[in-house]
């Protein structure tokens, strides 16, 4: 891990001292990491996290992925998630809308209608605060096993 945090660091174009501060973490506990005499914590990993909300989380712990999160605009080998994701959605609404007697249908039916009206607005309409249709910011899917992935739209 400590050499995902050097290429954090290094891409953040901070010096090591500045990168501790932006972290919050005392810049000797840095200097520790990074050589190697001590592992990260959870917090300190958290630290990062939140200095650097672009990074992915499995990158920085496991290795594991691209180094920045996932957008949603990516295409090709992302295509098996959104298909895997779109599978247990469906079948949640299905749950959900047995239980509200076939009411979900409509309210999702609803928010279709209204995701595709804010789409179709003229861009410099949609950045405009005072617009009264709500423009997504973020979409972030949690997991049985207390993962989450976040996707943010460009």
């Amino acid at each position: 891990m400590k050499n995902r945090i050097q290429k954090v660091l290094d891409e953040s174009g901070l010096s090591a001292s500045k990168f501790a501060d932006k972290i919050g973490v005392p810049r000797s506990g840095l200097s520790h990491v990074l050589s190697g005499r001590n592992k990260p914590s959870l917090d300190y990993v958290i630290k990062i996290l939140d200095a650097f909300p672009d990074i992915d989380p499995n990158w920085l712990i496991r290795g594991i992925g691209s180094e920045m999160k996932m957008d949603v605009d990516q295409t090709s080998s992302d295509s098996n998630i959104y298909q895997n994701i779109d599978s247990q959605l469906n079948n949640s609404l299905a749950k959900v809308n047995k239980k509200m007697g076939g009411q979900a249908d409509k309210l999702v039916g609803h928010i279709i209608k209204d995701a595709k009206e804010a789409s179709e607005e003229p861009s410099h309409t949609k950045s405009k605060a005072s617009s009264n249709v709500p423009i997504v910011e973020r979409i972030v899917y949690f997991y049985t096993d207390g993962s989450f992935k976040e996707y943010r739209p460009k």
